[in-house]
C-alpha cells in the first residue's frame, strides 16, 4: 500500500524522550500500514539504537537509519531521501504530535491540492504543562495562495516542524535545510516562496517541550553566527531568484529583523560585548543592516559609526523594558 505520509524524526542522543515521541505517532487514526515512521538515528552515543530496535519490534510503521553525527539539517535532509510518503512531517525527537490529527491533516492536504500547509501547537513544559505560547500568527483566510502572495500578507512560524509538506514538491524544488542551527528561519521562507498552493489551518497538532535538551535550553555564542551564516545564505537566494521587487524588499526586511532578533537575544543571554563586536563585525562584512526598514534613524548611524554605542544602547534598551 502506498504511504499516505513520512514522518522524519531525527534523533541525537534521545533515549530520554523518544518513546514519548513514537508512542504518539501510534496513536493516530491511520492503519499503520498507511503511514511511516523514520528515525534517522544521529550517531546516538547513548541507549537511543537500542531502543528503536525495541520499538521497531512494537511498531510495524517505524524504521530508522543510523548516520555519522552530522547535526539535525543533514539527519533531516536524509530523511526526505528515505521518504516514500505522499506527504511528509517534521518531529522532533524531544516532541509529539496529538492524537488523530493525521486524517484531519491528510483530508485538508488532498482537498486543497498543496504543497504546504502551515498548522499550530501547543508550547508545554516538561511535566506536560501549557506554557504561554511564543508567537501569535493571527488570523488568515480560509483560502490556499500562492507562496509569495502568502509571505507578502500573513505571519507565520519559521519552525520546520509546524507544517506538511508534499514530498515531490521539495524533490523538485531541491528544498533542503543548510547544516547550520537557526537552519529553519533560513529555509521555511525559501520553501514557501516556491509553494504552488499554501494555506494556514488551525489545528493544534504538535507538543513542542522545553525540555533541557530543546534548542533554546542550550543556546550559544555559534548560534548567533550560525544566524548571520542562514542570513547570508538567504540573501544568496534573493539575489538569484526573487524577481518582484514586492518580494525583494519583504526578504530583505526579513533578514534585518532575524538578525536585530539575534543581537538582541546574545544580550538576554549575557552574552559578552566582545562577542557581540565580532556579530557586528561579521554583519558589516557581508554588508548586512540589522535593522528593518522604518527603524533605522538614528540607530542605522550608531551601527555604522559607533557600533559599541549600538551594542550599549541596546542592553539599556532591554534592561529597561525587563526591570
Amino acid at each position: 500500500m502506498d504511504k499516505k505520509f513520512s514522518i522524519i524524526v531525527p534523533a541525537y542522543n534521545a533515549e530520554e524522550y523518544l518513546e514519548r515521541c513514537i508512542d504518539s505517532m501510534a496513536n493516530q487514526d491511520f492503519l499503520y500500514d498507511e503511514y511511516e515512521v523514520i528515525v534517522v538515528n544521529d550517531g546516538s552515543t547513548d541507549g537511543t539504537l537500542d531502543l528503536l530496535n525495541n520499538l521497531c519490534l512494537k511498531y510495524s510503521f517505524l524504521r530508522y537509519v543510523t548516520t555519522v553525527n552530522g547535526g539535525l539539517s543533514r539527519a533531516r535532509n536524509r530523511g526526505i531521501e528515505e521518504a516514500v510518503g505522499e506527504y511528509l512531517l517534521f518531529v522532533d525527537s524531544d516532541d509529539s504530535i496529538r492524537s488523530n490529527s493525521l486524517t484531519q491533516i491528510y483530508d485538508e492536504l488532498m482537498k486543497e491540492d498543496l504543497d504546504m500547509m502551515l498548522m499550530d501547537y501547543l508550547y508545554l513544559d516538561s511535566n506536560s504543562n501549557p506554557l504561554k505560547k511564543p508567537l501569535s500568527i493571527g488570523s488568515y483566510t480560509n483560502q490556499p495562495v500562492d507562496g509569495k502572495e502568502f509571505l507578502l500578507k500573513n505571519k507565520y512560524y519559521p519552525m520546520v516542524w509546524a507544517y506538511a509538506y508534499r514530498r515531490s514538491f521539495l524533490l523538485e524544488n531541491k528544498l533542503e535545510m543548510i547544516p547550520i542551527w537557526h537552519e529553519d528561519e533560513e529555509f521555511t521562507p525559501r520553501a514557501i516562496y516556491f509553494a504552488r498552493r499554501v494555506k494556514y489551518l488551525p489545528l493544534v497538532f504538535y507538543n513542542y517541550f522545553r525540555n533541557k535538551s530543546s534548542f533554546m535550553m542550550k543556546y550559544n555564542e555559534n548560534s548567533y553566527f550560525d544566524m548571520i551564516r542562514g542570513m547570508e545564505s538567504l540573501e544568496c537566494f534573493r539575489q538569484e531568484s526573487v524577481v518582484d521587487p514586492h518580494l525583494s524588499l519583504y526578504f530583505q526586511d526579513l533578514i534585518a529583523k532575524n538578525l536585530l532578533k539575534s543581537f538582541k537575544r546574545s544580550i538576554q543571554w549575557g552574552t559578552p560585548v566582545r562577542i557581540q563586536q565580532q556579530m557586528i563585525y561579521e554583519m558589516k562584512k557581508r554588508r548586512f543592516i540589522p535593522l528593518p526598514r522604518g527603524k533605522r534613524g538614528v540607530y542605522f548611524l550608531l551601527y555604522k559609526y559607533v557600533p559599541i554605542a549600538f551594542i550599549y544602547y541596546y542592553r539599556l534598551r532591554l534592561r529597561r523594558f525587563t526591570v
